[in-house]
């Protein structure tokens, strides 16, 4: 239920010389024997073997300008410098990432059921069993098929273009909600035609730099325990990009949305570890953003109801900020993990 919800934080490239015959001719034992005959003396005289000697027609093979236009032709030239060529991605570069955990650390999702009251449903579930923690939930939608339509019922992806875990490199990131097939093992990764990945830029920290790649802004966080984890070096960050990802039937609408990750290099591939996803939902939107009709208790309730701060909220702690453009709302953080998946998208 919520866990659908608490996804909502979320929210890269000369011819070959022709046997000269007049050699030949030369060389030819059958001239030699003409030579040597003193009955054909006149023969070694012969003028028209002179004539052959010099074959003008052979000079001219010699220096045929077409020969010399094969051993320069530009065309050829043209293909080993082929700027296309060049400009193709190294496709073994380009890699699709899914995330494979992920946990809200702030802010806390609130519900107020009846009989219990207002309750924190981030961490931990309801009494008795009656709900089960938002985490829990984000981890069961990550790797289970729930629906049974074929696909993990939640998918956040990276497309990264080009990967390079080297200090100062820089790059391009699609980031957005894909479709994966189950199970999570095996999985093969696409992207749906009508709800494309959103393109923003990276860039890797810089060589010996001990500063974090992202961290939480400020008074933004409600000191909750455990805390957001800031990223450490070695690590990417992405640049800000407004996102919408649909998840449940729910759209999240997320602005200035930045990714972070630190690189964990292994044998023959690059995960990604302890990760930040950070991006504003601004208060206008929250109120305006309905909660499907079959949640228990929260269900057609807009989803600012669950959010601390909220004058709908049950919460008496305000977790509001300031967004980029000056309104409240909220920062969202979640932390996660990414893996290299298989997937049957170009770039």
């Amino acid at each position: 239920m919520v866990g659908l919800l608490l996804a909502a934080g979320l929210v890269g490239c000369g011819g070959v010389t022709e046997p000269n015959g007049d050699a030949a001719d030369a060389s030819d034992a059958s001239d030699a024997s003409d030579a040597s005959d003193s009955s054909d003396a006149s023969d070694a005289s012969d003028t028209s073997d002179a004539s052959d000697a010099s074959d003008s027609s052979d000079a001219s093979d010699a220096s045929d300008p077409s020969d010399v236009s094969d051993a320069s032709d530009t065309s050829d030239a043209s293909d080993a410098s082929d700027a296309s060529d060049a400009s193709e991605p190294d496709d073994s570069a380009i890699q699709m990432y899914r995330v494979s955990t992920l946990i809200l650390r702030d802010p806390h999702i609130h519900v107020d059921a009846p009989i219990i009251g207002c309750i924190d449903l981030t961490d931990e579930g309801a009494p008795m069993g009656l709900a089960p923690s938002v985490n829990s939930m984000i981890s069961d939608s990550i790797t289970l098929d729930d629906d049974n339509d074929g696909d993990l019922d939640l998918s956040l992806l990276m497309f990264m273009n080009e990967l390079d875990p080297r200090p100062g490199a820089t790059g391009l990131v699609r980031i957005g909600d894909g479709r994966c097939s189950s199970p999570m093992e095996s999985t093969l990764c696409r992207v749906e035609a009508d709800d494309p990945l959103q393109e923003t830029t990276f860039a890797n920290n810089e060589s010996a730099s001990t500063d974090t790649c992202m961290e939480p802004l400020e008074g933004t966080t409600s000191d909750y325990s455990p805390p957001v984890a800031s990223v450490e070096p070695d690590c990417f960050v992405s640049d800000g990009v407004d996102l919408t990802l649909n998840i449940g039937g729910i759209l999240f609408e997320m602005e200035s949305s930045q990714v972070a990750a630190q690189y964990s290099v292994g044998d023959g591939d690059v995960a990604m570890v302890g990760g930040l996803i950070r991006g504003f939902m601004s208060e206008q939107r929250a109120s305006e953003i309905t909660l499907p009709d079959d949640l228990p208790v929260v269900g057609g309730q807009p989803v600012d109801n669950i959010l601390p701060g909220s004058a709908s909220g049950c919460s008496v702690l305000d977790a509001r900020d300031e967004g980029p453009d000056g309104s409240m709302g909220w920062w969202f953080y979640l932390n996660f993990e990414a893996n290299q998946v298989d997937h049957n998208e170009s770039w």
